[in-house]
Formats: structure tokens, C-alpha cells, sequence
């Protein structure tokens, strides 16, 4: 299984907003927007947590080393 940076979600929200805007379908519009903050979202955690891994591998590291 591969992990959800939130692209689709993002991809998705995008048509949606500019489908609705197209038609001026509103609430098809406000779901494309949700759906794109939801996939900002998702990137934002998902890069705190590729951060916060690397983080503790190099204190790990760094451990071992001074051990």
C-alpha cells in the first residue's frame, strides 16, 4: 500500500472546484475546496512526519556514536 500524500485529494478537489465554478454549481464547488484543504493537509502531516523520522534517526545515530 502506498502512502497518501494527499495528491488525490488535492487532484480531485481541484476539478471539483472548477466544475462548480464552471457551472456555478456551488456546493459541487465547496467540495472541491474541502478536498483540496484536506490534501494540503494530509502533504503538511505527512512532511512533519518525514521530518520528525529523520530527526530521530540522526539523534539515533548520533547516539551510537558517542557511545
Amino acid at each position: 500500500m502506498t502512502e497518501d500524500n494527499g495528491m488525490k485529494d488535492k487532484a480531485k478537489g481541484e476539478v471539483k472546484d472548477r466544475v462548480g465554478g464552471a457551472t456555478g454549481d456551488k456546493k459541487q464547488q465547496a467540495e472541491g475546496v474541502k478536498d483540496k484543504t484536506t490534501g494540503k493537509f494530509k502533504e503538511v502531516t505527512n512532511n512533519a512526519k518525514e521530518k520528525a523520522e529523520d530527526f530521530a534517526n540522526k539523534a539515533k545515530d548520533k547516539f551510537k556514536k558517542d557511545k
